[in-house]
């Protein structure tokens, strides 16, 4: 039987090990990157779109495949931007990025309005060819800060998150991407 002492030590060694991990994969002993100022170029981003329960078959209501890569890649870009870390090109980046986004589109009963997507996404981050870190994240769903999360959940229950609204999604999820990615590096 383990003494409360024991217990104690295992508790706060589970607490240290967890605390210590992180999201990221280096690949690389010395990333020549920074926290917050590399600049990276989006060299390549793939999007599956997979339909939630509930679709309608032949609705055109809600945007494509490629329609969402697109607003995905412009989204990113923006995000990218805004942080202040995004390259013209591939040469004058500090890295460039692959990304691979699992959206799962989930319907509201009857189909034509939307619930919050399922999404995973996979980065990473190379330059010349050399794999220098990945990171992702699996099967989450958009949360927005507090009021704005209730108020999106109104509407979801009216039925009323529609198609205009997905953009909304993407934004935000782009935006969680390119925050977890400002923080690569030392």
């Amino acid at each position: 039987m383990m003494t409360i002492k024991k217990l104690l030590v295992v508790l706060v060694a589970f607490i240290v090990v967890g605390c210590s991990s992180s999201p990221y994969t280096y690949h690389v002993d010395s990333v020549p990157l920074k926290k917050g100022e590399s600049s990276y170029y989006l060299k390549n981003i793939k999007v599956k779109l997979t339909q939630g329960h509930g679709a309608i078959l032949g609705d055109t209501s809600f945007t494509t495949e490629e329609e969402m890569l697109k607003q995905f890649t412009s989204s990113l870009n923006e995000a990218l931007n805004k942080k202040g870390i995004l390259a013209s090109n591939s040469s004058s980046a500090d890295a460039d990025l692959e990304m691979t986004i699992d959206y799962e589109r989930r319907y509201n009963y009857g189909g034509k309005a939307l619930n919050k997507p399922e999404v995973s996404h996979y980065v990473n981050i190379s330059k010349s060819g050399e794999k220098l870190v990945s990171f992702g994240n699996s099967r989450y769903t958009t949360k927005y800060a507090y009021f704005k999360d209730a108020a999106v959940n109104i509407e979801i229950a009216l039925f009323k998150w529609g198609a205009d609204d997905e953009l909304k999604d993407i934004d935000l999820i782009s935006k969680l991407i390119v925050d977890d990615l400002s923080k690569v590096g030392k």
